[in-house]
């Protein structure tokens, strides 16, 4: 018998075929979604790790992995323009809302797949 999704998983599967739908629109400006990107992880030196890691070429799943591990499972708060943004990341990908959580209902929320963070790090 397969394994079926958890409610998680279902829940970032809706989100990201709403995101499909308005493709490039998302409730989060481009420019937040970026300096978040740019923070790195939790780990100390995170954000130089990403630099070097996309320095050296590799296919898009090895840099997808990477920042799979590189990320792992955590959260943080940052302050962009003056306003307050969470984050939380785990194997599923990365959410970036306004305000200090990413877990209640919130309409200003942006999901991104590790494969959209690692195509857009590898933009910057």
């Amino acid at each position: 018998m397969p394994e079926l999704p958890t409610v998680e998983q279902q829940i970032r599967s809706i989100e990201e075929r709403q995101t499909a739908l308005y493709a490039g629109e998302t409730a989060i400006p481009a420019d937040v979604i970026d300096e978040v990107l740019r923070h790195g992880g939790n780990r100390d030196r995170s954000h130089l790790r990403i630099i070097y890691n996309f320095m050296i070429e590799q296919t898009p799943e090895e840099y997808t992995d990477f920042v799979r591990r590189e990320y792992g499972t955590g959260g943080a708060g940052l302050v962009v323009g003056g306003k307050e943004y969470s984050v939380w990341y785990d194997e599923l990908g990365m959410q970036i809302a306004v305000g200090h959580t990413v877990h209640d209902r919130i309409l200003d929320k942006t999901f991104l797949s590790w494969e959209d963070v690692s195509g857009r790090i590898h933009q910057l």
